[in-house]
């Protein structure tokens, strides 16, 4: 390929946007109300429905419904082909002002019903405190809003083996995706982990490439299909 093909294409590439090339995304609207088990890939923890989240139009970010989280909740969704290169995976969440307990949002790098199991992610929100900790790591103190919805964003590059985590745009913890024997680098599964934790809320949440990624995602595509062509 020349080399004013190849600028091309890499213009083009650059231009895809990211949202066009999202690896998943859930909003909770076109799901029946009641237990999420078995709608969209739900499940709960070792595939027991009575883990599973509830689907509630009670609260939502976009109507109607958003999943509930409680005590007795560890709503899980399982993914595949997620091993190499920089993603975002965010999900905004909902703290009512009577919250209590401790919830958590997970993401884990192995998952199997049954086990085995590895965690990179486990935030942990204290109702005692208000704040944020990192169960896997050193964090810094970041208080979570009541009453508003807020983001949770968590940046990490499969491929460099890195990992930042961020609450309404406040870092709140960064190191490396794996931590300790069996990590791997892979995005097995999310987990909705309601711990002692009264209800809280999570609507429209998204796993896509980074910009970089979804740039060379794209140029890869416009190179094979001229590749084709030719």
């Amino acid at each position: 390929m020349k080399i004013r093909g190849v600028l091309f294409a890499i213009a083009a590439a650059g231009m895809v946007p990211v949202a066009a090339m999202a690896q998943w995304s859930d909003n909770f609207d076109s799901y029946s109300p009641g237990t999420i088990n078995g709608q969209g890939g739900w499940q709960g923890w070792d595939g027991n429905p009575a883990f599973a989240g509830t689907v509630t139009s009670a609260l939502a970010l976009s109507a109607p419904n958003s999943q509930q989280i409680n005590s007795a909740s560890d709503s899980v969704h399982l993914y595949s082909g997620v091993s190499t290169g920089m993603w975002t995976y965010t999900a905004k969440q909902y703290i009512p002002s009577s919250f209590t307990g401790s919830t958590y949002f997970i993401l884990l790098n192995t998952y199997n019903d049954g086990g085995p199991y590895d965690w990179s992610v486990e935030l942990q929100f204290l109702g005692g405190t208000g704040q944020i900790v990192d169960d896997l790591r050193a964090s810094n103190p970041v208080t979570f809003v009541r009453d508003a919805w807020a983001e949770i964003r968590i940046d990490f590059d499969l491929t460099a083996n890195t990992i930042s985590q961020f609450y309404n745009g406040s870092l709140i913890a960064s190191g490396t995706w794996t931590t300790g024997t069996p990590s791997v680098l892979n995005l097995a599964a999310v987990d909705l982990f309601g711990g002692t934790g009264t209800d809280v809320y999570y609507d429209d949440m998204r796993l896509i490439p980074a910009p970089a990624s979804a740039a060379l995602m794209g140029l890869a595509g416009l190179l094979s299909a001229r590749r084709r062509r030719n």
